[in-house]
C-alpha cells in the first residue's frame, strides 16, 4: 500500500505533511531557495548548482534512511530518484532566481499572484515573502512534474490514441485544431 500521495505532486520533494517538510532543507541565505550543496571539487555546471545535502541525525527519519539526500518522504530513494529530486531542487532555485531578476527589474508591477481571498487585489513583486515565494515556486515545479507525468509518461506507458488525446487535453483543450468526430 502506497503511504504517500503520488509522486506527481512532488511531495517527494517538498514533503507532505509537518514531519516530512522538517526534512527539507532551505537555504540559509535564501529561505524561497531549496539548500543545495556542492560534493567536491569537479568543475562543470552540475557542481556549481550543487545537490541536495544528506539527512542530519535531528532530522525525523528511519534509521534506513541515514546517509539518504533530505527530501520529503526518502523511503522510496533510488539512484534514478536522486537525479530527479536533484533536477526539480535545481528547477526550483532557478524559478526563484528569474523571479527575483523580475522583481528588481519591475518592483512595483502586478506579479501576476493573487491571495485566494482577494483575487482582485493586484500583488506587486516587492511584496512578496520569501515563504510565498517558495510555495510559489513549489506549485510551479509541481505543475511541471504533473505535466511530464500526464504528457508524457502516462501517454507512452498506456499508448492508444483515446488516451493521448485526453491527457494532452489537460493542457492543451479537447478540441484544438483537429476534428475529433471524423477521427
Amino acid at each position: 500500500a502506497n503511504t504517500e500521495t503520488h509522486w506527481w505532486d512532488a511531495s517527494q520533494i517538498y514533503g507532505h505533511d509537518e514531519t516530512s517538510r522538517r526534512r527539507v532543507k532551505r537555504a540559509p541565505g535564501d529561505a524561497a531557495k531549496l539548500l543545495l550543496v556542492s560534493l567536491g571539487q569537479r568543475a562543470g555546471a552540475g557542481e556549481r548548482q550543487g545537490y541536495l545535502p544528506l539527512l542530519e541525525p535531528s532530522d525525523p527519519m528511519l534509521p534506513q534512511w541515514a546517509g539518504q539526500e533530505a527530501t520529503g518522504f526518502p523511503d522510496n530513494w533510488t539512484i534514478g530518484m536522486s537525479f530527479y529530486h536533484t533536477v526539480f531542487a535545481r528547477e526550483h532555485n532557478l524559478f526563484v532566481d528569474a523571479f527575483r531578476v523580475q522583481a528588481a527589474a519591475t518592483p512595483d508591477a502586478d506579479s501576476g499572484l493573487r491571495h485566494p481571498d482577494r483575487p482582485g487585489q493586484v500583488i506587486r513583486y516587492r511584496d512578496i515573502t520569501a515563504d510565498e515565494l517558495f510555495e510559489v515556486t513549489r506549485l510551479v515545479v509541481s505543475a511541471g512534474i504533473a505535466k511530464i507525468h500526464t504528457t508524457e509518461w502516462t501517454p507512452q506507458l498506456l499508448y492508444d490514441e483515446p488516451l493521448y488525446l485526453g491527457m494532452n487535453a489537460n493542457w492543451h483543450g479537447l478540441v484544438r485544431t483537429e476534428n475529433l468526430v471524423t477521427r
